[in-house]
């Protein structure tokens, strides 16, 4: 079982730092002079960021070669509940749910300001952007102390949601549908 970090972990930050900093010292011994700093002013930050999209998963060379290379999800940001580009005014929290034989499907979601997930018809509040929603639902990973394997099952998304029309209260939403990016 794989512990949660969050990319903006300290500790997660600490060892991509020190990583960065001990590469570029064996690189700088390797190509000396460039600058005071040697090959570390620049090099440092840029290989740090290729470090944090490897650990997310994601290969930045992907693009330039042609092929995907398949990399495991270590840490998890924004991007781990959907995509950031999604337009909307207002987003909740879905957590899918499987259908039991015989009852209607319920369409469960977390709420700012909520500890537990409740039926989309009975939510009151939205979160007026992705990334607010997103910090949310990594709260509420980290509160529930999950694995990293346990946090993929639960399937978390972020999702535009509108008013329902067909509400006859001042709560309910829908979901947008389908999710655009922009």
């Amino acid at each position: 079982m794989t512990a949660l970090k969050l990319q903006n972990d300290p500790a997660v930050q600490k060892a991509i730092d020190e990583a960065t900093a001990k590469a570029c010292e064996v690189l700088d011994a390797q190509f000396p002079g460039w600058d005071a700093g040697g090959i570390t002013s620049n090099f440092q930050g840029l290989l740090a960021e290729v470090i944090t999209h490897m650990l997310k998963g994601h290969s930045v060379l992907d693009g330039v070669r042609g092929h995907a290379t398949m990399l495991p999800r270590l840490i998890v940001d924004e991007t781990f509940f959907g995509c950031p580009l999604i337009r909307g005014d207002m987003f909740l929290i879905h957590k899918p749910e499987k259908p039991v034989y015989g009852e209607p499907d319920r369409v469960l979601v977390l709420e700012p300001g909520a500890s537990s997930f409740k039926p989309i018809a009975n939510a009151g509040d939205a979160f007026t952007s992705f990334d607010a929603a997103a910090a949310a639902a990594m709260k509420c990973l980290e509160a529930e102390q999950l694995t990293l394997e346990q946090a993929k099952a639960l399937q978390l998304s972020v999702v535009p949601v509108v008013f329902d029309p067909q509400s006859t209260s001042d709560c309910g939403f829908k979901i947008v549908s389908p999710p655009h990016a922009a």
